[in-house]
């Protein structure tokens, strides 16, 4: 009966507190702030969402995450965690290329065609011996919300010993679809979660979504509506309720916004290096060469929270490039989006005058018995 006692369930959370105190538990660290701040960490079945348009870097931010979570050096207690991938999206080679990019220092085409030194050769190795040593697990065949359930219990159950098991689906939305609705998939997964986490407390999640056409209506220069919000994710209502924290990857500058959002700059001056013109109090954020983080929910913060982060992606020469989006050049250790070239004007001219059929055609065909070998037909 899933009825009990309230006193038996604050006395075992008691207990647990008693172990974090003790530091015998602790907070697993993930290395980004706004998931970092409120505890020292993420906190056993702690369900985090990550948003963002496709081709955002949300497929990066998770491995970033997942490559410090199970560093020994972050986390003391990492020799004793496991990683499932759902991989629904990406291919593991492209996170591959992604994570040698950044280690070796080589260009992804250079990596793919040029043979490896016995300097990296050596590096990769190390690498690939730290993929294969029991911790990581994956899966890239798209299942149904049933066989989800099934495989997670199972898996879960095999590793119920373990510290934390970390979960990450990319992307939710690309799950099989029974019904013929995609929001009733959606739906589906969020609420397995939701149960499993509580049968399973040694259960981490991280969940990537779209963000659905709404943001591009409202793409524009020092305007606070070009802000990413709740509505701009794809199903929103269910992912947000069972989200403890929910945040937006977002690069303004692919969609044009050269002069980000409209805030309080007092409210904000922990991004003051980020700051454009100032006017009446009221600033926006220059976005050449960043991504921005946008915390919509934080569950355990103060009302009060900081709720936008900013990273310099590394663009070589921004001055040099300001005005031509086109050329800009990203350091080796980012993620290599492709970027969309921003489109000329073109001044749109009144129609020339009617003219008659003459003037169209020609005139009149005379028929003639004679061949023309020139013509195509």
């Amino acid at each position: 009966m899933a009825i009990r006692p309230l006193g038996e369930v604050a006395l075992q959370s008691f207990k647990d507190l008693k172990k974090y105190q003790l530091g015998k538990n602790k907070p697993v660290k993930t290395g980004r702030e706004w998931l970092d701040d409120v505890f020292g960490g993420v906190l056993p079945g702690d369900i985090v969402t990550i948003a963002g348009a496709s081709g955002g870097g949300k497929s990066f931010e998770v491995q970033r995450i997942k490559n410090f979570v199970m560093d020994l050096e972050n986390n003391e207690g990492a020799k004793d965690f496991i990683w499932l991938d759902y991989a629904w999206e990406m291919r593991f080679m492209s996170n591959i290329l992604r994570d040698l990019n950044k280690n070796l220092g080589k260009t992804k085409k250079e990596i793919l065609t040029v043979e490896f030194t016995e300097e990296e050769k050596a590096l990769v190795k190390s690498y690939s011996d730290n993929l294969s040593d029991g911790r990581y697990f994956i899966n890239e065949e798209t299942i149904t919300p049933k066989q989800f359930e099934k495989e997670c219990s199972e898996f879960l159950e095999m590793q119920k010993d373990k510290k934390a098991v970390f979960i990450s689906i990319d992307h939710i939305a690309l799950g099989k679809d029974e019904t013929g609705e995609k929001k009733n998939t959606v739906d589906s997964i969020v609420e397995i979660i939701n149960r499993l986490k509580k049968v399973y407390p040694n259960s981490y999640w991280i969940v990537l979504s779209q963000m659905n056409r709404n943001i591009l209506g409202r793409i524009k220069d020092k305007d606070i509506m070009a802000m990413p919000n709740r509505s701009d994710i794809f199903q929103s209502d269910s992912m947000f309720f069972i989200s403890d924290y929910l945040y937006i990857c977002h690069n303004p500058y692919r969609l044009g916004i050269k002069q980000f959002s409209r805030v309080n700059e007092e409210a904000y001056d922990y991004l003051k290096d980020h700051f454009c013109e100032e006017k009446n109090g009221k600033v926006s954020f220059d976005t050449l060469g960043k991504m921005f983080y946008i915390v919509l929910k934080s569950r355990e913060s103060d009302v009060i929270f900081k709720d936008i982060f900013i990273e310099d992606l590394g663009v070589k020469n921004k001055d040099k490039y300001r005005d031509k989006p086109e050329e800009v050049v990203m350091s080796y250790d980012i993620p290599m989006f492709g970027k969309k070239p921003e489109l000329p004007v073109v001044e749109i001219l009144p129609p020339p005058p009617l003219g008659t059929l003459a003037d169209a055609f020609g005139p009149p065909v005379t028929e003639s018995d004679d061949d023309d070998d020139s013509a195509p037909f």
